[in-house]
């Protein structure tokens, strides 16, 4: 490898012979660990290798330098945290292969402590592993950002295979994606504080968890969820709940044409989102359908967090809840609160009959109400739904306690589900 027309053996010794601000070219692989203590630019040639040995992190970027790394492979990296790269300033990975590197504790592929840090230009982090959490990615505190195609794939994990993260601002840009990541929980993303925002078709897709209680791809604790564009979270398993997108005491806005579809909780609730404690609101055209659960709301389940404290969503605009399938709900499950505005749908959900109960079930095509509150204004509709009871909207009525409606009109706004539109009953 060169710099500045110097020849050297090492990285190692390339980096510590580079002025700050240099380009070093590799040529060749490289074998071992290297620490960068200054601003460099690495680009590699001819298919150059970064090879950790297995004998720790392939890359340690110190705290206050900025590093670009470009065109290289970087692998074979064995740690503790950050086994591929333990980044603690600002990186920039510009068609950069992150691969088979392990993590004992987190950050198979790269651990940012504090740091900043974007992947651009068909990066990819795949075959990474964490010990207890964050395959590819772990990240406390600081930024990360996917940009230009971008993507995450094939990591494993106990939990977050993709990426794992406290108080992180989380950005997906420009097709960038998170798929066929495998974890017991979150497959994709676990955020706990910070902030996760997906524009510009991204997605993240095709990942699974399998022994999952939250999370089948995303789990996030009070964060902040935005889905823009044409963003998708689509085709994610979960064994348990929560296939699609889970959190507690967070807030989850899909604007533009995102959506949250063809996700499948295989024997719990909440097939597409899962609300506990949440706010959800759905703007434009987003959508939610043709997600599954074996049990409560194969579109959205909304419940309590651990408090008491239950979680609502909001339909605007021309948004929609469509296709879904769950034993009760449908389209929602709700103890919460579901209001409907504008030219917002709910329409062609199913309820039926689940193995999990004994073959019980079916109530509530559209949404099951279990002494939560439904709202509509507007045009807004609950049409061609169906179910065994309560096509359009079964409500609980225990005799002493029953749900609340309100702008609700059997025939009017609820109209066209079979083979009812409104049942009251104690279920």
């Amino acid at each position: 490898m060169s710099s500045n027309g110097t020849t050297y053996t090492t990285l190692q010794a390339a980096v510590n012979g580079a002025v700050s601000g240099a380009t070093i070219v590799v040529k060749s692989a490289c074998v071992g660990s290297t620490e960068i203590g200054k601003n460099l630019t690495i680009t590699g040639k001819g298919g150059a290798v970064l090879d950790g040995n297995a004998a720790g992190s392939v890359l340690l970027v110190d705290a206050g330098v900025s590093v670009t790394l470009s065109k290289l492979v970087i692998t074979n990296g064995s740690a503790d945290s950050g086994a591929g790269i333990h980044n603690l300033g600002t990186l920039e990975l510009d068609s950069v292969t992150v691969l088979h590197n392990s993590a004992n504790l987190d950050g198979g592929g790269l651990f940012n402590d504090g740091g900043d840090v974007t992947l651009g230009n068909d990066t990819t982090f795949t075959g990474n592993s964490g010990g207890p959490q964050g395959g590819a990615i772990a990240s406390r505190n600081g930024t990360l950002s996917m940009d230009n195609s971008s993507s995450i794939s094939g990591n494993t994990a106990d939990i977050g295979a993709g990426i794992a993260s406290s108080n992180t601002v989380i950005a997906l840009n420009d097709k960038s994606s998170i798929s066929s990541n495998t974890s017991r929980e979150a497959a994709a993303i676990v955020l706990v504080g910070g902030s996760l925002t997906l524009h510009g078709s991204s997605s993240i897709s095709n990942n699974t968890a399998t022994d999952s209680r939250l999370g089948g791809a995303v789990y996030v604790v009070t964060s902040m969820v935005t889905m823009n564009d044409k963003s998708s979270v689509a085709n994610n398993t979960a064994e348990c709940s929560g296939a699609g997108l889970a959190e507690t005491d967070s807030t989850v806005t899909m604007n533009g044409s995102s959506s949250i579809g063809g996700n499948r909780a295989l024997t719990l609730g909440g097939g597409g989102l899962t609300l506990l404690g949440g706010t959800a609101v759905m703007n434009d055209k987003s959508s939610i359908g043709g997600n599954f659960a074996e049990t409560a709301g194969g579109g959205v389940n909304i419940d309590a967090d651990a408090g008491g404290i239950l979680g609502s969503i909001t339909l605007n605009n021309k948004a929609s809840i469509s296709g879904n399938s769950g034993a009760f709900g449908g389209g929602i499950a709700n103890l919460g609160s579901v209001t409907l505005n504008g030219n917002s749908t709910i329409s062609g959900n199913t309820a039926r009959s689940s193995s999990a109960f004994g073959y019980f079930g079916g109530f509530g095509g559209g949404i099951e109400n279990t002494l939560g509150s439904i709202t509509m204004t507007g045009k807004s509709t609950i049409t061609g739904n169906t179910a065994v009871y309560g096509a359009g909207i079964a409500n609980a009525d225990s005799g002493t306690e029953t749900g609340t409606l309100t702008g609700v009109v059997a025939g009017g706004n609820v109209s066209n589900n079979t083979p009812d539109n409104i049942f009251n009953g104690n279920f």
